[in-house]
C-alpha cells in the first residue's frame, strides 16, 4: 500500500505536466500558526478518543516552498511540502455518542479489564500519542486575477502523501476530568485519567495518505519574491493500511493520525 501512495503522487504529477527546475524551488518566511489534532478511533467498537482543545502553536519561520503554476488566466497547480514538528498529547478524551456498554461487550477482553470496570462505575478511556509527520501534495486551484501580478481569493485543493510516525497508549481511568493543560510548546495534556492503566496500545511509521484545501486572500507575485496575506490550509495525513490494535477481541479497524490547520497572517517567498 505504500508503494501505491508514491505511484498515485508521482502519477498525479505527470499527469498534469508539472516539471521544475531549481527557479521554481526556494524558501517562504512566515509569520503565522498551526493546529493538529489527532483523534483515535475504533468505530466498530464505539471509540472514539479526542484532543477536546488544543491551542494553536507558532510554525517555525523558515519553509521550503515550491512555485505555482498559473495555467491561463485563473487556474493554477502547485505542490506544497509542510511538517508536524514531534509532540506528544496526553490523557486524550472521550469524543461525541460514549457508550460504556457498547464498549464494554465489543472492545473490552474478558478478565481484569471488566473487573475494573465493574468496580468503577464512572470509568472512562484515555490515550497518550506521540506523532510527528510530513507532507508532500499537488493542488489544482482558481483565482482572482487583479493584474498580471495581483490575485485575491485563491483556492485550491488536492491530495498530499508523507511520511507519519505515532504511537498512541490506550489507557482505562476509574473516573475523567477534562482539564487541558499546555506543558511545553509540543506537549500538552487534556485532562486527568485517574488510576490510569495501560490496557493496549497502537503504532504505525510509514507513508500516509489524505487531503489538503488551501485559500489565500491576497497573493503579490513578482517573479522572483511573493508576498501572500492570509493563507490557510487544512488536511489530514492517515496510514494507507488497516491499522488494528495489539491486544483487542475482534481486532476493530483503528482511524488514526494527523488533522491540521495552518494559519499565516503574513508570509514572502523567494526563489532562486
Amino acid at each position: 500500500m505504500a508503494s501505491l501512495s508514491k505511484f498515485l503522487f508521482f502519477f498525479l504529477i505527470a499527469s498534469t505536466g508539472y516539471s521544475f527546475s531549481l527557479k521554481d524551488i526556494g524558501f517562504k518566511l512566515r509569520a503565522g500558526v498551526y493546529q493538529a489534532n489527532h483523534p483515535l478511533k475504533a468505530k466498530d467498537a464505539g471509540v472514539s478518543l479526542i484532543e477536546p482543545k488544543r491551542e494553536a502553536i507558532g510554525k517555525f519561520p523558515v519553509i521550503p516552498v515550491f512555485k505555482s503554476r498559473i495555467r491561463g488566466k485563473n487556474y493554477f497547480t502547485k505542490i506544497f511540502f509542510d511538517y508536524e514538528f514531534p509532540n506528544q498529547s496526553l490523557n486524550m478524551g472521550i469524543g461525541e455518542g460514549f457508550n460504556r456498554t457498547e464498549i464494554q461487550n465489543n472492545f473490552l477482553q474478558a478478565g481484569s479489564e471488566t473487573t475494573f470496570v465493574g468496580s468503577n462505575p464512572n470509568w472512562s478511556l484515555s490515550a497518550d500519542v506521540k506523532v510527528t509527520s510530513i507532507a508532500i501534495g499537488y493542488q489544482w486551484g482558481v483565482f482572482y486575477d487583479f493584474s498580471s501580478n495581483i490575485r485575491a481569493l485563491k483556492i485550491g485543493a488536492g491530495f498530499n502523501t508523507g511520511f507519519i510516525d505515532y504511537n498512541y497508549q490506550l489507557y482505562l481511568c476509574s473516573s475523567y476530568v477534562s482539564n487541558v493543560e499546555t506543558i511545553s510548546t509540543f506537549k500538552m495534556s487534556s485532562g486527568t485519567c485517574n488510576d490510569k492503566t495501560k490496557i493496549d496500545e497502537v503504532g504505525f511509521t510509514g507513508i500516509g495518505f489524505g487531503l489538503a484545501i488551501t485559500f489565500t486572500l491576497l497573493e503579490f507575485d513578482y517573479g522572483s519574491w511573493l508576498l501572500s496575506i492570509l493563507e490557510y490550509d487544512i488536511g489530514s495525513l492517515r496510514p494507507l493500511s488497516d491499522e488494528r490494535f495489539d491486544n483487542r477481541p475482534g481486532e476493530p479497524k483503528v482511524d488514526a493520525g494527523t488533522d491540521y490547520v495552518n494559519f499565516d497572517l503574513i508570509n514572502f517567498s523567494f526563489f532562486f
